[in-house]
């Protein structure tokens, strides 16, 4: 399982069917882009969970300013790549299990 705390800028993931994002604290925007589907919008509240069941990009934030504490189970995964919105563009983070 991996911990991030999420904050107004968008986090970008890449998440396989089988994983689960859970909001842990604060509130948390998820948007799916996937082939199956584009945009697709989910908002979680504290304790909530979201089940991954197409392989894709999944965006994240926190709504309203406030940090959010976001947990992310990852099924049989091993590295994970992650990249981070700012003003100076896109950068690349590695998580790994």
């Amino acid at each position: 399982m991996y911990t991030i705390l999420v904050d107004r800028s968008c986090l970008a993931l890449q998440l396989r069917p089988g994983d689960i994002v859970r909001c842990r604290q604060g509130a948390l925007w998820l948007t799916a882009e996937t082939r199956e589907r584009c945009n697709d919008d989910v908002v979680l509240a504290q304790g909530d969970c979201y089940r991954v069941t197409a392989r894709g990009s999944y965006f994240i934030s926190a709504p309203g300013g406030e940090p959010a504490l976001c947990a992310i189970d990852a099924s049989l995964r091993i590295q994970s790549a992650t990249r981070r919105t700012s003003s100076r563009g896109w950068s690349l983070a590695w998580i790994s299990q």
